[in-house]
């Protein structure tokens, strides 16, 4: 029975959820929703986690919100996880390392991490600005895997913090 209430209270979230996507919230707004998930409890977590394989940016900023202010238990696990999914967007995954920098994981630490260039886009603009190319068929565009980027050097959080600014 319990299970039962859990999944109808995700299908509740993720209902309310869905109705903000592409609104330009207000920071009154995406807090308003962080309260509100953050007294949802644990049923919360997953879909909060599943926001971040979407592609809306509204639903990133809630989630990342809700997620900075979570109290325990912390869902560093299923975060980890999403940073190591290569369909991930960047912006998502920057988003996922402030959530596990309010946490106190060492985001430069690559070992805690255990991060790589795996994503969509992840090096690209650091090659462009290097100069080495980026763009696939260009010098200095190497593909392997499923879409994964083979470059110099992984990326690493500072790379995605310098790119913010």
């Amino acid at each position: 029975m319990a299970r039962d209430e859990e999944l109808r209270a995700q299908e509740e979230i993720r209902s309310r959820l869905l109705r903000l996507r592409g609104q330009d919230l207000s920071d009154a707004a995406v807090e308003e929703e962080a309260a509100f998930l953050k007294a949802s409890g644990a049923a919360a977590i997953p879909v909060l986690l599943d926001l971040f394989a979407g592609e809306d940016e509204t639903l990133w900023a809630v989630a990342t919100q809700s997620l900075k202010a979570w109290d325990e238990p912390r869902p560093v696990e299923g975060l980890l996880a999403l940073l190591h999914n290569p369909r991930i967007h960047d912006l998502a995954k920057a988003l996922i390392l402030s959530i596990l920098e309010r946490y106190g994981l060492d985001v430069d630490d690559p070992d805690v991490l255990g991060l790589a260039s795996t994503s969509r886009t992840t090096g690209w603009s650091w090659m462009r600005r290097a100069g080495t190319g980026g763009g696939a068929g260009e010098p200095g565009s190497t593909w392997h895997g499923a879409g994964c980027r083979r470059g110099p050097r992984p990326m690493m959080a500072r790379d995605l913090r310098s790119e913010e600014a």
